[in-house]
């Protein structure tokens, strides 16, 4: 803790964030107490609770940021004159008939297809992800000078966690998703 104070502290990070963000170590502690009857800590915790300890993840209000790359196999698209997103699918990903990603052991089934993107001068041809999570086997032109590409794969990104400390109050989460805009713009 007073290691994790003072980097804090060198990195202008606000007290009320680092005392927040240190916190989840008493939520683990106390899920260890109630699963085994016994005070401690689950060793599968302390990989998580060294992000905790060692600026890789911080807890802005109600919710939980961690800085990472994006891992997810897509391009996000955005329009230039009404901000609309369109994600799509990255090249070479295997989906069954019903948009689902095949298996991991990658079984491709009689009736799977799969992904491409397509990009030249005059835009970007690919395959949607729907906003309710499965790919659409049917691609999209998307013009260059009306969509403009905004996250793919590798990207820097900002993956939110949500502590099992209480409800999802909207304001409180709408609350931390601004604070944490405010927070990494500056840190």
């Amino acid at each position: 803790v007073p290691y994790t104070l003072a980097m804090h502290r060198q990195l202008s990070i606000p007290q009320g964030v680092s005392i927040d963000t240190m916190k989840d170590l008493v939520v683990w502690i106390k899920d260890h107490r109630s699963k085994t009857g016994s005070w401690g800590l689950d060793f599968s915790q302390v990989g998580w609770l060294g992000l905790h300890f060692t600026g890789g993840l911080f807890q802005i209000g109600r919710l939980q940021f961690q800085p990472s790359d994006c891992y997810y196999d897509i391009q996000a698209y955005r329009q230039e004159t009404d901000g609309g997103v369109v994600i799509l699918a990255d090249e070479n990903q295997n989906f069954r008939h019903d948009g689902q990603k095949s298996d991991t052991e990658g079984t491709v089934g009689a009736d799977s297809w799969e992904s491409y993107v397509c990009a030249g001068l005059d835009g970007v041809t690919g395959f949607p992800i729907h906003p309710d999570g499965y790919a659409m086997n049917q691609a999209t032109f998307l013009a260059a000078d009306e969509w403009k590409r905004f996250l793919k794969k590798g990207d820097a990104t900002v993956a939110v966690h949500i502590p099992g400390t209480g409800p999802m109050d909207f304001e409180a989460c709408a609350d931390s998703f601004e604070r944490a805009r405010s927070f990494f713009r500056t840190h």
